[in-house]
This record gives C-alpha cells, sequence and structure tokens, in this order.
C-alpha cells in the first residue's frame, strides 16, 4: 500500500498544483473561471487514468487572463438576444413539435399496415375460395370416394377364396368392369350439368328419397375430379347450415379476421343470412374469374333442400338462394342445383322461377330393375349361381324399382327374406304414425282426423290403376297402363283429386314428410314406393278394415258434435218457441207460468222431467249442425 502511494502522489501533485493555481490565482480571487476548473479537472483525469505512465505529460501552460479576458457567465439578456436570432430554430428544437411527429408517424404506420392486411386478407379470401372449385380434393367426394367400391372388392375376394378361387386371376381376367351402384339413365345430363355444359339454366331434382339424385351428382363430380363444382348439405339448423357452406367454398366467415391488431372494426353479425350473404358476394368474383379463364360456369349444388324448416326463415333463405341463381345463370357464371324429396321447396321456387328446369327422378322400369338387380348380385356373390328368374321378379314386384332398395336386397343372403322384411318394418311404421284409434279420446281427436284422413287417402291410391311411368328430360311424363308382366309402377291420383278425398288439404304435406307420399311436379299423388304400397295393402286387405276406419270417422264425427254442442238451463216461468225457417230461432212467447203441457206426447210435465211450479228445463241445443234440436 506504501508503495503505491508512494508511485501515485508523485503523479498527481503537478495535478493538485494546477487545481490550486486556478483557484487561488490573483485572477480568480473572487470566483473561479468555469474553463479553468474544466481544464483541471481533465487534466487530473489524465494523470489517474494512467497512474503507471512512465514520463507524465507536463502541465499545460495556462496563460494569464487579464481582467478583461475573463470569460464570464451569459447574462439573461444575451440569452434573450439568442433567442431573438429565429423562430425556426427554436420550433425544431421544441419537445411538442417531437411528440407531434411521432403521433403522426404511428398514427399512418397504424393506418397503413391496416390497409395493407385489409387488401392482403381479401385477396386470400378469393384465393382459397378458387381452390376450393380447383380439381383434386373435395370434402364431399373424400366422404364417399370408394369406400362401397372398397367393401365390394374385400367381399368379393374373400368370397372367390372361400371358393378356391385365385382373386387376383379373376380380376385381372374381368375385363367388365361394373359399378357398384345402379346408374341411371339420366346420368348422362346430369353429367353435362356439372361439367358446365348446360349452361344459362339452373335445375331442381326432385324425386322420392332412395332414387339416386346424389349420387349421380357425386359420380358426375368424381369424373371431373371436381373441377368447377361444389357440393353443400342442407340442414335444418341455418347455423349449422352456413358452417357447411363455408367448409365448401373454404370461406371462414371472418373468423380468422385479425384487423383488431390495427384497430379495424369486426365485420358485423347479422345471422346466418347476411353471412350467407356475404359468402355469395364472394362467390360471385370467384365465377367471374373461373369463367374468364376456364370459358365455362361453376356449378353449386344444394342437396335436400327440404331438409330447410318450412317456416319463413327457411323460405327467405330459399328466396335468397334462388334469386343468385336467376342472376348467375342469365350471366352464365355460376349454374345451381337443388335436390329436394318434398314438394314444398318446388311450390315455394315456382313462384319466382323464371329460369329454372326440374329433372324427376322416378323408380326404374320393371325391365331396367330386373338387369341391374342380377347384375349386382352377380357382382356380390360371384360364386354362387345366377339367381331365378321367378326370385328375381317377386323381389322387383316386393320392392319396385327403387335404387336404394335394389342395392339393399342385392347384397343379403336371402333376398326374398329381405324384401318381405322391408315390407314389415314399412307395415309397423305406417301404424306408428297414422294408426286408427277406435275408442279414441276426446284429448287425442286431432290425431285421429290425421289418421283417418290419410287412410282414405292411402285407399284410394292402393286401389288406383297403376300405370307406367318413364321420365324425360323435359318435364313431361309419359303415362302407360301397366300390364301382368311390369306390374311394378305406381298407380296416382292428382292433387286436386288427393285434397277431396282428405277433405283437409294440410295433411298431404305432413304425409310427404314422413316419406308415405310422393309429390312430383306434375301433381301426381303417389305412395312413396312399392314397398309402401305394400304395406297399405297388406292392411287395407285386412277384415272389416272399412267398417273399422268407418267406426273411427263416427267416433270422430261424435267428439266433434259433443264439442258444437251447448246446454242451456231456464228458470221457468218462461215460454220459448223454437222457430224453424230461414228467420229460424228461439223466441220468448211469455212471461207467465205455464199452463198447458206444451209436450208432444200430451203427458204430465213430471214424467217429462219438467216442473210447473218454478223448476228448471234443460235445453241441448245444437248449434253447428245446420238445424235446431230441443
Amino acid at each position: 500500500m506504501s508503495l503505491f502511494c508512494k508511485l501515485v502522489r508523485p503523479r498527481a501533485a503537478p495535478a493538485v498544483r494546477l487545481l490550486s493555481f486556478a483557484q487561488f490565482s490573483s485572477i480568480n480571487k473572487i470566483q473561479p473561471s468555469t474553463l479553468d476548473r474544466l481544464a483541471s479537472i481533465s487534466l487530473i483525469r489524465s494523470y489517474v487514468s494512467s497512474p503507471f505512465a512512465p514520463n507524465p505529460s507536463p502541465s499545460p501552460n495556462i496563460p494569464d487572463l487579464g481582467p478583461d479576458e475573463s470569460p464570464k457567465r451569459d447574462s439573461p439578456k444575451s440569452n434573450d438576444g439568442s433567442k431573438k436570432g429565429g423562430f425556426f430554430p427554436s420550433f425544431t428544437s421544441s419537445p411538442m413539435l417531437d411528440a407531434a411527429l411521432t403521433t403522426c408517424v404511428g398514427l399512418f404506420l397504424v393506418f397503413g399496415s391496416g390497409m395493407a392486411y385489409l387488401e392482403w386478407y381479401k385477396f386470400i379470401v378469393l384465393y382459397r375460395m378458387e381452390k376450393a372449385f380447383a380439381p383434386g380434393y373435395d370434402p364431399a367426394l373424400e366422404l364417399s370416394q370408394d369406400t362401397s367400391s372398397l367393401r365390394s372388392k374385400r367381399r368379393k375376394r374373400r368370397q372367390l377364396e372361400k371358393a378356391g378361387l385365385d382373386p387376383d386371376s379373376v380380376d385381372s381376367d374381368d375385363k367388365e368392369k361394373r359399378p357398384d351402384h345402379i346408374v341411371r339413365f339420366e346420368q348422362a345430363l346430369v353429367d353435362r350439368i356439372v361439367s358446365g355444359k348446360e349452361s344459362g339454366k339452373y335445375y331442381l331434382i326432385s324425386g322420392p328419397k332412395g332414387t339416386g339424385k346424389s349420387t349421380m351428382i357425386l359420380d358426375s363430380m368424381r369424373a371431373i375430379k371436381a373441377d368447377g363444382a361444389a357440393f353443400v348439405e342442407a340442414h335444418p339448423d341455418l347455423e349449422v347450415f352456413r358452417l357447411r357452406f363455408g367448409k365448401a367454398l373454404n370461406y371462414d366467415f371472418f373468423e380468422d379476421w385479425q384487423g383488431g391488431l390495427f384497430s379495424r372494426a369486426d365485420p358485423r353479425n347479422g345471422g346466418p343470412s347476411l353471412d350467407i350473404e356475404r359468402a355469395l358476394n364472394k362467390l360471385e368474383k370467384v365465377a367471374l374469374r373461373y369463367t374468364k379463364k376456364q370459358g365455362r360456369p361453376l356449378c353449386l349444388v344444394f342437396n335436400d333442400i327440404h331438409l330447410f324448416p318450412n317456416d319463413d326463415e327457411g323460405h327467405r333463405l330459399l328466396h335468397q338462394l334462388q334469386q343468385r341463381a336467376e342472376a348467375w345463370s342469365d350471366a352464365g357464371i355460376c349454374t345451381m342445383v337443388f335436390t329436394t324429396d318434398d314438394f314444398w321447396p318446388y311450390e315455394m321456387l315456382r313462384k319466382n322461377a323464371s329460369r329454372m328446369r326440374i329433372l324427376s327422378v322416378y323408380d326404374l322400369p320393371h325391365a331396367t330393375a330386373l338387369r341391374a338387380l342380377r347384375d349386382l348380385r352377380l357382382d356380390t356373390f360371384p360364386q354362387q349361381d345366377p339367381p331365378k328368374e321367378s326370385v328375381l321378379r317377386e323381389c322387383v314386384k316386393l320392392v319396385g324399382g327403387r335404387t336404394s332398395y335394389l342395392t339393399r336386397i342385392a347384397r343379403a343372403k336371402d333376398m326374398m327374406e329381405e324384401a318381405q322384411f322391408m315390407v314389415r318394418s314399412e307395415r309397423e311404421f305406417l301404424m306408428s304414425q297414422i294408426g286408427l284409434i277406435p275408442d279414441v279420446d276426446d284429448d287425442k281427436m286431432e290425431e285421429m282426423k290425421w289418421s283417418s284422413s290419410s287412410w282414405l287417402l292411402l285407399r284410394a291410391l292402393a286401389q288406383a290403376k297403376e300405370t307406367l311411368t318413364s321420365s324425360s328430360h323435359s318435364n313431361e311424363v309419359i303415362e302407360q297402363p301397366a300390364t301382368e308382366d311390369n306390374p311394378s309402377l305406381l298407380g296416382y291420383v292428382t292433387f286436386g283429386r288427393a285434397r277431396q278425398v282428405m277433405t283437409r288439404g294440410d295433411y298431404l304435406n305432413r304425409l310427404d314428410h314422413l316419406n308415405i307420399i310422393s309429390i312430383d311436379v306434375n301433381h301426381h299423388v303417389r305412395p312413396d314406393s312399392h314397398v309402401t304400397l305394400e304395406a297399405i295393402k297388406s292392411i287395407i286387405n285386412e277384415d272389416r278394415f272399412d267398417d273399422f276406419l268407418d267406426s273411427v270417422m263416427d267416433r270422430v264425427s261424435a267428439i266433434e258434435s259433443l264439442g258444437r254442442t251447448r246446454e242451456l238451463f231456464l228458470k221457468e216461468p218462461f215460454q220459448i218457441e223454437a222457430i224453424r225457417g230461414k228467420n229460424g230461432g228461439f223466441r220468448v212467447v211469455g212471461l207467465g207460468p205455464v199452463e198447458d203441457d206444451d209436450d208432444a206426447d200430451g203427458g204430465d210435465d213430471k214424467k217429462d222431467g219438467g216442473d210447473e211450479k218454478g223448476g228448471s228445463r234443460a235445453i241441448a241445443v245444437d248449434l253447428g249442425s245446420g238445424g235446431w234440436r230441443i
């Protein structure tokens, strides 16, 4: 420590002497000069920072300052003079200007970033929607892509292995590739619609459940790899339909919007209708671009629109979609296709339809159904012998030409047993929905009115003459009498005749919704299927069915009459006269006591329940039967 002090102290001595000189010089006796003090401090720092320097620098020669040359502090007057030198230098160095510039730059960056994000988001939305119509992946096709074909191939392979055959050799030799489902003759028209060759129109494909409407559309989309086509499933809940619509178009309805980071307001929430309208606006831009590039319109399919609620909300949604279908088909940029099982969507769309075309899908004709059932049976069980013609005819007689029913019985082990089971199941379904109850309770009268009216119509349909019906690409239906060799087609009654038979026109839509009857665009009312017709015949052919139906209708009439009847209790002495005719009614004849026996039998009033001395008489009046009764 002592050695350190010896080394440092000689080196710091000149600085200390210089500082003493600056403080106690004759010039600065009153106040040390600021310049001298700063110079001294700098010199001391240089000495202290390098204590081991071999040759410290000599102390600077500070000239003597005269009394007039000593620096003095700026006086207030000199400061005011410098400020008066210019406004701009003082303003540019103001903190207020710095804060204002910082705020403006921040706002500009936020606004510019928000605008850039908005333009980028709009571009991404349209780009993603264009990808939804690009060939390749489609959600609807992924669910149905070759799943049934895979099952049939695996089943066929197992059956060939059990039969002792080589599946690979059989598959290689089998050059005739048959599809695993029935191909309808309307498939060619549907292919042209989906591929964009039928432009300038939009289509409503109508037909009973299970006739192959959706299958034809999916097959057409698969043939072109969904290039320019999208498939949307309807749903009773419009919020669920909104999500399905967005999934088909690859559109998120601004749910991935992050504009709040740039102080951009979120889109206004207005329910599913507003979101669907936004999606349609974006789709219109995409359709315009696609048509310019490809030279053909897009195809947008709405499947099962009868699932929309049959109320004001569902009707508004149908009209919203129909307005776009009319405008886009007129412009040739998009072809909309609607499919339905029920009749009420056709009634709603028909009001404002000018470019709508209707494709009615019916059951297959008898010969086509036999051939399709035989091919499906051979494809499902290749190791078995071909089925007998009599068995095929009996099966087709029970289930008709419905493609879904033919596929079901073709894959069953015993076709006849499966067909009979389907008829029994349909019979029990009918009894659960419109079964007759003879001694029905008063509270369930409305249910029996519905059931009795339904059976009146079903009895008329079962007795109707069967016709040979074949649909064409137009809306015309060719009707020919059926023969014994072709008994598979259904009879019908007209819509107006059905209303007269039922006496309640509002019940028709309920039966149609339950898939008990089907109504086509020609207003022909038929049983929904041959299975339904066989179930109806098995019920109405029972003993005393007509008497049973009449007893239920009488019970309903009695309950209604009881509901229209009112009992009036009148205190005597009143004499009431009932008058028949146009001006008929009841009139009080007198207010005195009843002296004469006014009964028709001429007997005593006491025997008739009346008392002339202040009793009461009950008069039952039927006010709704068209006349009067006491």
